[in-house]
């Protein structure tokens, strides 16, 4: 039986989410899913469904306010940040990396890094993850502590010249709003992100904190290939951030970040007019694996070409994590998937989840009423 909430499975938009419930529960159950899915139009909830344990030892049961680390999904709130500084005049959107950092100005190329070139993934940065992250990942709690990972690297190309995904940009984006807002930047998110949108449970919280209802994200990817199947997957303990950052692995809900969705929608975090700016696309994403839509970033917003919108928002996903939030303002759509789990086995689900909103017409007459 599902645990924690009773879903709703029929909407008066004719929408049938019982596979979707009816799968989550097979997988959880396989020990291949364990999360929460939510899907709401405006301030209706249609969907809301979780399976699953987030730790499995105790069978403690994932609940519809369980937290979870968002890998990227958590970019949205540096988004929005930045936005917010762009529309107060501190920031402008071809402002030279260096105007706001001039102490790296002697390093080759930054000077020509806009924080266009930052939200638009095109500015020559790249990743941090690596050997020198893993061993200093204890020691990696504030903006400035992630500069000792890339500062010395070359830009990998040209910025503005073409489209590279980068976490860096987004580390170098929570410099600028320390520097423009003259907050810290996790100070600066609670202010005027969390607290504006009722996001009671969401934070950026140190791994040694106990942080109640957190789910244990369990991953595969310490251990062999051949392993899946054949073993059961470890937790991402050793793997995962310290400390969330402005490019993501912040901790929220699946009500929190319907909440944020809801206040964005509704003008309480930017205005339409720059949340418009930031989601048109510049550069078509690389597809994953079996993908059937098209993927394109904006100003730091993944636009998803659908038959009946192009809702906006982010995904994420690391070892043990695979999280998104879509909303279209158009139809007042949003969608929101959490899970403690590898990318790889959240799949189905999440197929499944993508395959009934993605393609609705919610701008349709309802025509099926709620049972």
């Amino acid at each position: 039986m599902p645990r924690g909430i009773e879903p709703a499975f029929m909407s008066d938009f004719g929408l049938d989410f019982r596979p979707v419930a009816d799968l989550m529960q097979v997988e959880a159950l396989a020990g291949r899913f364990a999360g929460v899915a939510l899907v709401a139009r405006g301030d209706q909830v249609l969907f809301e469904h979780a399976a699953g344990d987030a730790l499995r030892w105790a069978k403690l049961p994932i609940l519809r306010n369980t937290r979870f680390q968002l890998a990227s999904t958590g970019k949205l709130f540096t988004v929005v940040a930045i936005g917010q500084l762009i529309e107060q005049g501190r920031v402008a959107l071809d402002d030279a990396l260096t105007h706001w950092l001039p102490e790296h100005t002697a390093r080759a190329g930054w000077a020509k890094v806009t924080v266009r070139h930052l939200l638009a993934h095109t500015s020559g940065f790249g990743s941090y993850w690596g050997a020198e992250f893993a061993l200093r990942r204890t020691s990696l709690k504030s903006v400035q502590d992630y500069f000792a990972l890339f500062q010395d690297t070359p830009l990998a190309f040209e910025p503005g010249s073409r489209f590279e995904y980068s976490n860096v940009a987004f580390i170098l984006l929570g410099a600028i709003i320390e520097q423009a807002s003259g907050q810290d930047y996790f100070a600066y998110v609670q202010q005027h992100v969390f607290d504006p949108a009722g996001m009671v449970d969401s934070g950026f919280f140190e791994a040694d904190e106990d942080t109640p209802n957190l789910a244990v994200g369990y991953t595969f990817r310490t251990l062999p290939d051949s392993a899946r199947g054949q073993l059961s997957a470890r937790t991402h303990t050793q793997l995962k951030p310290f400390k969330g950052n402005p490019a993501g692995d912040s901790v929220s809900t699946a009500p929190d970040l319907l909440r944020f969705a809801q206040a964005r929608m509704a003008g309480r975090l930017l205005q339409r007019s720059t949340f418009d700016l930031f989601r048109q696309p510049i550069n078509v994403m690389p597809a994953p694996p079996g993908a059937k839509t098209l993927q394109r970033m904006g100003l730091g917003l993944i636009t998803i070409d659908s038959t009946h919108g192009h809702p906006v928002g982010h995904n994420g996903g690391a070892a043990g994590t695979t999280t998104s939030l879509f909303m279209d303002p158009d139809s007042g759509l949003i969608a929101v998937l959490l899970a403690a789990v590898d990318q790889e086995e959240c799949t189905p689900v999440s197929r499944a989840l993508t395959a009934i909103w993605l393609h609705h017409d919610f701008n349709q007459s309802p025509n099926t009423k709620s049972r």
